[in-house]
């Protein structure tokens, strides 16, 4: 249920309020988000990490399936089938130290949270962990061509 008043800054609604707090909270947790898509440098969608550091490439050390939709989907291994738990490999991307709570709410709208991708605290191979967007439904894969799997390792495009 949304409810909308209104305020010196324009529409209020319960649901960004919620988008908010529940942003800052992740953004007090853990200031990094561990980008694998559209949002890695070059790329469209990495405008809404220019205020932000990236801090390094580096990879996942857990195992996950990439998939192409014009986009990448990353299926951790609780969301894919058993038959499939052989195409589970890590994903290569970008680290950020996100600047701003302003700009996590900016990616968590970007990337639907939490209905579109879900989000999780992962572990990556040079030691830190940072957020990372994930698709939890494994029924999206069936929209998605293969992504690049090179030495055992997933990336995008």
């Amino acid at each position: 249920m949304q409810r909308q008043t209104e305020g010196g800054g324009g529409t209020y609604t319960q649901q960004s309020g919620q988008k908010l707090k529940d942003a800052t909270r992740a953004f007090e947790l853990n200031r990094r988000a561990f980008v694998y898509g559209t949002l890695k440098e070059g790329y469209s969608n990495n405008r809404l990490l220019m205020s932000s550091r990236k801090m390094t490439n580096t990879q996942t050390v857990s195992k996950l399936v990439l998939g192409n939709v014009g986009f990448p989907y990353a299926f951790p291994d609780d969301a894919v089938p058993e038959q499939y738990k052989k195409l589970l490999f890590p994903v290569k991307g970008e680290m950020y130290e996100v600047d701003t709570v302003k700009s996590f709410v900016n990616l968590d709208i970007l990337e639907g949270y939490p209905s579109h991708y879900n989000r999780r605290i992962v572990r990556f191979e040079n030691g830190l962990d940072a957020w990372m967007y994930v698709q939890p439904d494994w029924y999206n894969a069936r929209y998605c061509d293969a992504c690049t799997l090179e030495d055992e390792t997933w990336s995008w495009p």
